[in-house]
């Protein structure tokens, strides 16, 4: 994505908000395991949401010099 537009990263994790567990990279068996979401237990943690949150403070964490 160009300049002044979201990343990649923010275009997917949008994505996966909208489309859940029908998301393509999930439907088309990218995890191992079925993801957990809110939906589908009370107080779970929604894996594929927290994976996004570790990749951004990976990125923030980068130094570029």
């Amino acid at each position: 994505m160009g300049e002044g537009t979201d990343s990649v990263l923010s275009a997917m994790r949008q994505e996966y908000k909208e489309r859940g567990i029908d998301w393509a990279p999930i439907r088309s068996g990218l995890l191992k395991e079925k993801p957990t979401s809110m939906a589908d237990i009370e107080g779970s943690v929604d894996t594929v949401a927290y994976n996004f949150n570790v990749i951004d403070a990976q990125i923030g964490g980068m130094s570029y010099f």
